[in-house]
């Protein structure tokens, strides 16, 4: 160092009373100090009062005795660095102060030699950055923060858009399922025998082609009106609904007969049956099926009728006789019931298999009725019964149709016991 173009030693600037030095040194924030080249601080101005620090107990010792643990192997590494390449490196590192806090420091070293050219030390200025630091570090932890937030609202965004494509790929999953239960449905309707639709508040809400055919009303025609149009009469419609709705509270479904006009003003019996659409919720309607027993109520009157007629033949023939729908037992006479041992109330609604002798004889009979059904002719069979009280018996049975040109009405017997 030069002064006036002598040379000045780092002892004659030490040791210098002049005042634009000392002004200089104890006026600015910065600290100056010196240290020789073993490390040793021969300086260090007042400034070091700020941290707790006498420099005059600082003065003859080791600068490392005031570093941060963490930074003091890597200061004493560029320390000597410096000495042997005799270029100083600026660096930052943490000053401990008298109670042991670290307080971050700039350090802007410059290289001194003796008048003879050896390394004498380092000049240098110590600047305070603590706060830049701290705010630095609160920059950094926030930044961190930041981005932790960022990458755990990526996920939350990355799960929600997972999530929200299997819900896209489950609804359509079930719109899928739904248009083909609605395709099934449809189908069921159109192709279905029977008449199947559906009401709310007793208006029509749907029905199907087979109802349109019933009722003689085109579809068109049907749709939000009221049930009532079907109905005889005012009573007919109050009675069914006192009839039906009580039912479908109580047990959920409810089945009722009634004659019905169609367009044409032509009446027709009708056997209805209803359930809830839904069995939680009455509010969204009944489901309903409809089916045209004309002809079945036609047959039971026919038979009624000519039970009336037959009933002294019945009562005088001293052969069996009786009437069978579906083999079931509508009509016998006194003369049956004396070859088979049973009462009328016991056989009247019961399937005729109770009188054979086994099932080969009931399932024998059975392919002869399907020969007369097909045939329209009488056919005449040798059986085996049983009585009530367990005998068996050989019987002649002569079967033909009640009506003919109509298998459904049923058919009529006579039956003799031939055994020997």
């Amino acid at each position: 160092m030069t002064e006036n173009g002598r040379f000045v030693s780092i002892e004659d600037l030490v040791n210098k009373g002049e005042e634009k030095y000392k002004f200089l040194i104890e006026n600015t924030s910065d600290i100056l100090y010196i240290v020789n080249s073993e490390g040793i601080v021969l300086y260090i101005s007042p400034q070091m009062n700020h941290y707790g620090l006498d420099p005059k107990d600082i003065q003859n010792t080791h600068f490392k005795d005031y570093v941060y643990p963490g930074d003091g192997e890597r200061l004493i590494d560029e320390f000597w660095k410096t000495m042997e390449s005799r270029r100083a490196i600026n660096t930052t590192f943490r000053l401990v102060d008298s109670e042991g806090n670290p307080h971050w420091m700039e350090n802007l070293p410059q290289f001194q030699s003796n008048k003879d050219g050896s390394s004498a030390g380092i000049i240098g200025v110590l600047r305070d950055i603590n706060e830049h630091k701290l705010t630095e570090e609160d920059l950094r932890t926030d930044r961190k923060h930041l981005e932790k937030l960022v990458d755990e609202r990526t996920a939350e965004l990355t799960k929600a858009n997972e999530d929200l494509k299997k819900e896209i790929e489950e609804r359509k999953e079930i719109e899928a399922s739904l248009k083909e239960e609605k395709a099934l449905s449809e189908s069921i309707l159109r192709v279905a025998p029977i008449g199947i639709g559906k009401v709310t508040g007793r208006k029509i809400l749907e029905v199907n082609d087979e109802v349109c055919r019933m009722t003689g009303y085109q579809r068109s025609e049907m749709i939000g009106q009221d049930t009532r149009k079907f109905y005889l009469s005012n009573e007919d419609y109050k009675k069914a609904g006192e009839e039906i709705y009580p039912d479908l509270t109580e047990k959920r479904i409810a089945t009722v007969e009634y004659p019905f006009k169609r367009k044409n003003g032509q009446i027709t019996d009708i056997l209805l049956n209803f359930a809830l659409a839904d069995p939680d919720d009455a509010s969204k309607g009944y489901i309903f099926t409809m089916q045209d027993i004309t002809k079945k109520k036609l047959a039971e009157r026919t038979i009624r009728e000519k039970e009336a007629k037959n009933r002294s033949i019945f009562l005088a023939t001293p052969i069996g006789i009786g009437v069978v729908w579906d083999r079931v037992f509508k009509d016998v006479n006194q003369g049956f019931c004396d070859i088979v041992g049973y009462s009328r109330e016991e056989l009247i609604g019961r399937n005729v298999m109770i009188c054979y002798d086994s099932e080969e004889e009931y399932n024998k009979v059975g392919i002869e009725l399907i020969k007369l059904i097909k045939d329209r002719t009488t056919e005449t069979v040798e059986t085996k019964l049983r009585k009530k009280e367990g005998t068996p018996i050989d019987v002649l049975l002569t079967v033909a149709l009640v009506d003919p040109k109509d298998p459904e009405v049923g058919m009529t017997f006579t039956a003799q016991d031939i055994t020997e």
